[in-house]
C-alpha cells in the first residue's frame, strides 16, 4: 500500500512538472515597443495599447480594453505629478467642460 501511495505522488509530481513546462513553452510573446496608455479624464477611462493584452493593467472590460469609473458624472478635477519623494512637480485643476487626456509611454 505504501508503494502505491509513493507511486501516485510520483505520477502527480511528474504531471504537474509537465504542465508547467508546457505552459512556459507555449506562452505568448508580445513585441517590445513604446506602448502608449491613454488616460482620458472626462470619462475616467484607461485604454490599453493595441499590441498588449486587453487587460494590460489588471482586470478590465476585456472586449474594449478600457477601465471606466462607475459614476458617469465623475470627472477629473485635479492632476498632481509627483516625484518619488512625494514632492509635487506639476499641479493643474480642470473643469468638467475641459477634461485632460494623458499619454504615458513605457518600455
Amino acid at each position: 500500500m505504501r508503494k502505491l501511495i509513493l507511486l501516485g505522488i510520483a505520477v502527480a509530481t511528474l504531471c504537474a512538472l509537465t504542465l508547467g513546462a508546457l505552459a512556459v513553452a507555449h506562452r505568448v510573446v508580445r513585441p517590445v515597443a513604446d506602448d502608449v496608455i491613454v488616460i482620458k479624464g472626462g470619462s475616467l477611462e484607461i485604454q490599453c495599447p493595441p499590441n498588449q493584452d486587453k487587460a494590460c493593467l489588471g482586470i478590465a472590460d476585456i472586449t474594449t480594453g478600457k477601465y471606466k469609473h462607475t459614476k458617469d458624472t465623475a470627472h477629473i478635477t485635479q492632476i498632481v505629478v509627483k516625484d518619488n519623494t512625494g514632492k509635487a512637480l506639476y499641479t493643474k485643476t480642470f473643469t468638467p467642460s475641459s477634461q485632460p487626456s494623458i499619454e504615458v509611454t513605457y518600455k
